[in-house]
């Protein structure tokens, strides 16, 4: 996985059938020991969910998150 979920806080919720901690609000991107998410927010001191790995097609999704992840045509 390139890319995990990452937020300022979670929850325990499911996620892919099983019971996992997963974003609270807005899911970004960020890579395993970036500081910062895919869109450039500071993400240091936020969560980052192991078993989420970041959907962009999600609409609790960042959408410059997905954008900066995905490649362009």
């Amino acid at each position: 996985m390139d890319y995990f979920a990452s937020a300022p806080r979670g929850t325990w919720g499911t996620w892919d059938g099983r019971t996992a901690r997963v974003p609270y609000g807005t899911h970004h991107a960020r890579r395993l020991g970036s500081a910062e998410s895919a869109c450039g927010a500071p993400a240091m001191d936020w969560e980052l969910f192991w078993d989420v790995g970041f959907a962009p097609a999600l609409e609790a999704s960042c959408r410059p998150c997905a954008r900066a992840i995905l490649p362009t045509r």
